[in-house]
């Protein structure tokens, strides 16, 4: 039995050899030269059918501002609010800024509007984007307590249930028991913002 089985493993190699080169089903037999023009073929054909088109790549390689990181300055200082200090960030291949007004004597400040406004121009001088941002502290709305320190009447209201008043529905300054007065930036109250007057003041 072990003889036969070493026998058999001698003429395996033979076996292989002349059925690799027999024609199968009347067909000429692939040779390796024909191989390889049909792989290379076939990975031409693939690369093509997945290559990007040339106005992506050639965006990627030099993207314009629009495609480019925003950098969040919250209050622009003096000495950067210059073409210079606009044309530094761009250097550093960014496209723009996201800004707001300095948030000290917020929006009641002349001075700090000036300081914005230059910035603003010294980034559109620069080919900068600018993104005006919200505002001191969150949610939108308050202008940092502007609105309501103009017009209490204009702050948010919330409707109550307590079913032991003879009128168990009732509306109430939304304060208590809200994001208002637990806020992580300041507990402060908000104005209604579906006020049209609160949103106009």
């Amino acid at each position: 039995m072990m003889r036969f089985r070493r026998r058999f493993l001698n003429l395996m190699p033979a076996v292989f050899f002349l059925c690799g080169s027999l024609s199968v089903q009347g067909q000429e037999p692939i040779d390796a030269k024909s191989r390889t023009v049909s792989v290379t073929q076939k990975s031409e054909a693939t690369k093509s059918e997945f290559e990007l088109p040339a106005d992506w790549t050639a965006a990627w390689r030099d993207p314009t501002a629009e495609l480019r990181p925003l950098q969040i300055v919250h209050g622009v200082p003096g000495q950067q609010a210059t073409s210079a200090g606009m044309m530094a960030l761009k250097n550093l291949g960014l496209g723009g800024i996201v800004c707001n007004v300095d948030f000290s004597e917020y929006l009641v400040s002349q001075a700090h509007w000036e300081t914005l406004i230059r910035a603003i121009e010294a980034c559109r001088k620069a080919g900068l984007i600018v993104w005006i941002y919200d505002e001191e502290g969150y949610p939108s709305g308050a202008a940092g307590g502007l609105v309501l320190k103009h017009n209490r009447q204009y702050e948010a209201t919330a409707l109550t249930y307590d079913p032991s008043r003879p009128e168990p529905f009732a509306l109430r300054p939304a304060y208590e028991h809200t994001h208002a007065s637990n806020n992580f930036h300041a507990a402060r109250r908000y104005p209604n913002l579906l006020d049209e007057q609160a949103i106009n003041a």
